[in-house]
């Protein structure tokens, strides 16, 4: 049997255990509430939760009116229930921050957000999902945050999330707690235009860790104008004009549309591949004369445009891809190459060669006043020193190609930078590029790999050092850890009963150096 009523929770513990039964209201009004792992809630109407109330929901609360959470808390605390939007353009507002485990986005219309609010699950155990379906979230100059760090944690058919609000009004971030995701780990960022119904997500793909497990990436984009003249405005907060390297304007071979990223969280922010994905209507329409297939990202570092420039653009699929980026504090633009936006450095990389040095070579669209370049050296990408200098050019408009050998790099992770110093010691940075170099001399086998119990490591009998191993989850996390010495006895062998079967690796480190495998777990 089913019944019809105005729900009104006013007590600080009013627990609702309905078993076989489905309980509908109009309304649901709560000081305090409990709803089992078995109970669904069908409200036919708004869900507000008053000053003081915490909701305690393991089950689902279906509702299709809006949600507003006056509570003075997150409103669910840890509970790991679900809440399924199943109206018409509905809202999720109130006075406080709403931090729901699993929300669910169904019936018709938009969804809106009136303030922050938060998805994926408690901050003890974030594991709950953010489900799009078919269902179009516009953000609203708000924040949406995302605690669960599973690239899985958002899920979507046809419906995107829209954070398209102009500066004036706000940026409109999607932040996704990713932290010390593995390498490998793709986060693709659904976001999209509700106006025209146009997808175009943010790719995220993770190549080295970054170094905090609570370490976030956010992302906020909005369109410009392409039928103004000059076009691509309003331009960002911080970009006070829009120039080519002449000094002309620029804004009809630039992509109408900015991208905000951020990182937080991190002293050493991850290494990843990124792809911005444009509208056709962005590159082509209005007073643009762009050639796709000449689209590259630039990246804003205080007054200067610079160039990640390791990267390809895809017109057939509207994206512009870059590798290695390392730092993401910053806007972005993508302009077209036969005219970009002001630059002196065009590239600098960082990359191993086969002797295990490390070759810096850089590429200048322009030096003015340049005295020279500091290659500099960092183990743990903030405390850098200088490992050579090459002279400059002083003054040219010619682009020039540099390269400088490291012939004794570290083992392990580090970092590499470029300085350029005027003639009046004003100095400014590159990019910053990272390099991996596995141990020198530490040659050992781990088997058997899949592993069921046990995993033994064979180091070779010409070598000796004291350091630790380490296993990882897929997520980063250390689930296993020993100190050793190897050379009064060559094996090690780990013990991996304790481990639930599946991908893990396998990390090596001693005196700053660092090797690491895939090892599978089997039973």
């Amino acid at each position: 049997m089913k019944k019809k009523f105005t729900l009104i929770a006013i007590g600080t513990a009013f627990k609702l255990i309905y078993l076989p039964i489905i309980c509908f209201g109009q309304l649901f009004t709560t000081n305090g509430a409990v709803i089992t792992s078995t109970a669904q809630i069908t409200v036919k109407g708004d869900v507000l939760s008053q000053a003081g109330a915490t909701i305690y929901n393991n089950g689902t609360i279906d509702m299709t009116g809006n949600f507003v959470n006056n509570a003075g808390n997150n409103c669910f605390a840890n509970s790991s229930g679900t809440v399924v939007m199943n109206g018409t353009n509905q809202s999720i507002g109130g006075t406080d921050e709403t931090m729901f485990n699993n929300l669910s986005l169904q019936g018709a219309g938009d969804k809106t957000l009136l303030r922050n609010t938060t998805v994926g699950g408690g901050y003890v155990n974030p594991a709950g999902v953010l489900a799009l379906n078919d269902r179009f979230l516009d953000l609203n100059a708000n924040q949406l945050t995302v605690v669960n760090g599973a690239a899985t944690a958002i899920t979507h058919t046809t419906g995107f999330i829209q954070s398209e609000s102009l500066p004036s009004a706000g940026y409109s971030y999607l932040k996704w707690n990713i932290g010390n995701a593995p390498a490998g780990s793709a986060y693709s960022f659904p976001l999209g235009n509700i106006s025209t119904n146009s997808y175009i997500p943010f790719d995220f793909t993770v190549s080295v860790p970054g170094n905090s497990s609570s370490g976030y990436i956010s992302v906020a984009t909005y369109p410009t104008d392409p039928l103004q003249f000059p076009n691509n405005r309003p331009l960002p907060l911080g970009v006070n004009a829009l120039l080519n390297t002449s000094g002309a304007e620029n804004a009809d071979k630039t992509v109408d549309r900015f991208w905000m990223i951020h990182a937080g969280d991190y002293t050493i922010e991850p290494v990843a591949t990124i792809k911005f994905t444009y509208r056709t209507d962005d590159c082509l329409m209005g007073n643009n004369n762009i050639n796709e297939a000449n689209l590259q990202a630039q990246r804003l570092i205080g007054s200067t445009w610079q160039y990640p420039m390791v990267g390809w653009d895809t017109p057939a699929n509207n994206t512009v891809t870059v590798s290695n980026a390392t730092q993401y504090d910053t806007i972005w633009a993508l302009a077209d190459n036969s005219a970009p936006l002001p630059v002196s450095l065009l590239s600098f990389d960082a990359k191993l060669q086969k002797n295990e040095s490390v070759l810096c070579s850089w590429v200048t669209a322009a030096q003015i006043n340049n005295d020279h370049f500091e290659v500099q050296r960092s183990k743990n990408g903030i405390d850098f020193e200088s490992i050579g200098e090459v002279a400059g050019a002083g003054n040219s408009t010619s682009q020039l190609d540099y390269m400088f050998p490291d012939e004794a790099p570290y083992s392990g992770l580090s970092y590499y930078r470029l300085k350029q110093v005027d003639y009046d010691s004003r100095s400014t940075y590159s990019d910053t590029k990272a390099v991996m170099i596995g141990m020198k001399g530490i040659k050992y086998v781990a088997y058997p790999n899949p592993a069921t119990s046990n995993l033994n490591l064979m180091f070779s009998d010409k070598i000796a050092f004291e350091g630790t191993i380490r296993i990882a989850d897929v997520v980063g996390n250390i689930v296993q850890e020993k100190n050793i010495v190897v050379g009064e006895n060559q094996l090690v062998q780990l013990d991996l009963t304790s481990l639930a079967p599946g991908n893990y690796l396998l990390q090596i480190l001693s005196d700053g150096q660092f090797e690491q495998q895939k090892i599978a777990v089997v039973r």
